[in-house]
């Protein structure tokens, strides 16, 4: 299955990613409405997750990223971002933030319509990761000649910026500066593609660093800048892992290839039918026990994003995904 420029390794690592991202997300709605078990293997494997997946998405956006740069013009990328990254966070943002706020009796967040409409200065929910995209988008494309001439530049910047330029308390300025370096790794990877290959005595080297950081990292207190660059070691080591056993999979698994080819419906509507999942069974059918809500809201969060996507496809709802108005067209 070819996607043009596309190298469909890259639908596996976002389908395996967008299932650790709803996994997450399921287990913690769990959790904070009181529906959850004290296990700590739950714990750990929740920092395991967390340690890696949001960085896992910027590194491929990034990979991708890099071809488009070298294809089209400033202009044209621009308003392709406007299209498919700004208007979707918008619409999205708005969408869940209506829902919450109607079903605020049955949900974990507490949100008013002020917060909802605050979308453009703050980020609300797992929407800040289209948020810092599109700014680390916007800062590529407008240097999108010089980075890509001076990758390793950009990336030895790009960790500086990460470890060293203050916090602003500005969500425009502290979300990108934290996420860029992941975004210029990707773009690195793919412009040195050669150590990204199905070696498998490479990928075990990966593997075997990503378990030394994350063991090194928990004897380490959080906050401390030793942690913080054994945790970003830890990242890069997760990230090239995952993107070298995915070129392993070839045509296996088809499944996984389709939920990366909709992981983008996936990570907009998964809290919502995470959310309803949870609140149904719960409240109305009066279910408590943790592994049937966690079994339902994660295959109601995967298959209904899916079903979405594939109707959107056939152009129904098709502007739920990306603007209807196309600019610069």
């Amino acid at each position: 299955m070819s996607h043009n420029y596309r190298d469909d390794w890259v639908d596996y690592a976002k389908g395996i990613g967008i299932l650790l991202v709803v996994y997450g997300h399921v287990v913690r709605g769990l959790i904070k409405a009181g529906l959850g078990i004290h296990l700590p293997e739950l714990n750990l494997i929740d920092a395991i997750i967390y340690g890696f997946h949001m960085p896992l998405f910027f590194f491929l956006s990034g990979y991708l990223f890099i071809q488009s740069a070298q294809r089209c013009d400033r202009k044209k990328l621009f308003f392709n971002k406007i299209d498919t990254i700004l208007y979707v966070y918008i619409i999205w943002s708005l969408i869940q933030g209506a829902v919450e706020v109607m079903l605020s009796r049955y949900t974990n967040a507490g949100i008013d319509g002020a917060s909802v409409l605050s979308l453009l200065c703050e980020p609300r929910a797992h929407f800040w990761f289209l948020y810092a995209l599109f700014f680390i988008f916007i800062f590529s494309i407008s240097f999108k000649d010089w980075i890509v001439k001076n990758i390793i530049f950009t990336f030895v910047f790009s960790i500086l910026i990460l470890f060293f330029l203050p916090l602003t308390h500005i969500a425009a300025i502290d979300l990108p500066a934290h996420f860029l370096t992941f975004f210029v790794f990707g773009m690195l990877s793919k412009q040195n593609a050669k150590y990204l290959n199905t070696n498998k005595w490479m990928m075990a080297s990966y593997l075997v660093l990503s378990v030394f950081t994350f063991t090194l990292a928990s004897s380490i207190p959080q906050g401390d800048i030793i942690n913080r660059i054994v945790m970003f070691v830890y990242s890069l080591s997760c990230i090239l892992f995952l993107s070298s056993f995915c070129m392993l999979l070839g045509d296996k698994y088809s499944f996984v290839m389709r939920v990366g080819q909709a992981s983008l419906a996936i990570y907009l509507i998964h809290v919502i039918v995470g959310s309803g999942a949870r609140i149904a069974l719960n409240k109305f059918f009066g279910i408590q026990n943790f592994y049937i809500l966690l079994l339902a809201g994660l295959i109601a969060s995967v298959l209904f994003p899916m079903l979405m996507w594939n109707y959107a496809k056939r152009g129904s709802v098709k502007f739920l995904f990306s603007s209807p108005c196309k600019l610069g067209s």
